[in-house]
C-alpha cells in the first residue's frame, strides 16, 4: 500500500479506503528453489497443497544467481514467508489429453515455489 491515506484529501480517497477494506489478496514475492524448471508466466494459476486456485502469477524472471523469482497475487492466508505454493505453468506446446497418454510420455507437473520476504536482503 503506497497511498498515504492519512493525508487529509485526495480525489478518490473514500473509494480507495473502502476498496482496501474489502481486499482479500496481495502481491507476494516467490522463489523457485529447483533449477531447470519451466518459468511461470503472467496469469498462470497459483494453487495450494490441495490444488485449490488461490492466486495468479504477475511476473517472473531470472535473478543474478540464475534462480527464478517472481510475484503473484494471492489470498491473505498464503502470504507468510516460507509458505509452499505451486504454479500450474502454461506448457510450451499443446499437451496430450489424458486418453492419449502412453507409457513413457511426459506430463506437465506444477512447479513448487516458496513465498519470500517482500524485499530481498542486500
Amino acid at each position: 500500500n503506497y497511498v498515504k491515506i492519512y493525508k487529509p484529501f485526495f480525489v478518490g480517497r473514500e473509494a480507495f479506503i473502502a476498496r482496501e477494506a474489502k481486499r482479500k489478496a496481495e502481491v507476494v514475492r516467490f522463489g523457485v528453489s529447483e533449477k531447470g524448471l519451466p518459468m511461470p508466466q503472467p496469469k498462470d494459476p497459483v494453487v495450494d497443497e490441495r490444488g485449490k486456485v488461490i492466486g495468479r502469477v504477475t511476473s517472473c524472471a531470472l535473478d543474478t544467481e540464475g534462480t527464478l523469482v517472481g510475484q503473484a497475487y494471492v489470498k491473505e492466508k498464503y502470504q507468510t514467508q516460507g509458505t509452499p505454493l505451486w504454479v500450474l505453468v502454461t506448457p510450451r506446446r499443446e499437451p496430450k489429453s489424458r486418453a492419449e497418454l502412453e507409457m513413457g510420455d511426459r506430463t506437465q507437473l506444477p512447479v513448487q515455489v516458496e513465498v519470500l520476504r517482500r524485499f530481498p536482503r542486500l
